[in-house]
């Protein structure tokens, strides 16, 4: 039995039980809060106080960022949609295996049949698109600067891909992690999508 210690109180709990709060959710809260401040004048100044500084604990970015690298520190979530760096692959929840589906490298070991990828529990939405032609990866790699070149010589890129996932920079930043940590294991000739026999010699890849 494995225990992951993280320190912090109530804010720590929260934000490692709790998914942040759907755009939906934080649009109905603002234009609410917004409509109370415009129509009722005999509120106390720290009642409306009080009501923005809730909003603010939950849609500020400092309290969303917060969240975010604490989930990044604990290495470990309970939530299967949310989107943290993988260190330890036995650990990886369900939308990490997503991505982590998507990273070039083992697309290209899925693709030919060489990774255990996931078989239980990871669902291809995009059955026989391989690498970078991959929605999930160009939604990672959307608005990120690459060099692509090699001895000294090459050129800065940046993409854009408009028609998916807008993903934030902490998710992208815990992805592009996790796809490093991937590729360090697959240069190690383990299989990182193999999360029952990951370290067993004879699942070592070919």
């Amino acid at each position: 039995m494995r225990v992951n210690v993280v320190n912090g109180g109530d804010e720590a709990f929260n934000a490692l039980v709790y998914p942040q709060p759907s755009s939906a959710v934080i649009s109905y809260l603002k234009n609410n809060i917004e409509s109370a401040m415009s129509t009722v004048s005999n509120m106390s100044q720290g009642f409306i106080d009080n009501v923005k500084r809730m909003y603010s604990s939950v849609n500020g970015s400092e309290a969303l960022l917060n969240g975010k690298l604490l989930t990044m520190n604990a290495g470990v979530h309970l939530n299967q949609n949310v989107i943290y760096p993988v260190h330890n692959f036995q650990d990886t929840n369900l939308i990490m295996q997503r991505y982590l589906m998507s990273c070039p490298e083992v697309s290209e070991l899925n693709k030919n049949n060489m990774c255990h990828g996931f078989q239980e529990t990871y669902l291809d939405l995009e059955e026989g698109v391989y690498g970078t032609d991959r929605t999930d990866y160009r939604d990672v790699m959307s608005g990120i600067l690459t060099y692509e070149g090699e001895h000294g010589e090459g050129v800065f890129k940046r993409y854009y891909h408009t028609d998916g996932v807008d993903l934030d920079f902490i998710d992208k930043l815990s992805i592009i992690t996790t796809w490093d940590n991937a590729r360090k294991m697959i240069n190690d000739r383990l299989d990182p999508t193999d999360p029952d026999n990951l370290w067993d010699d004879d699942d070592r890849l070919c």
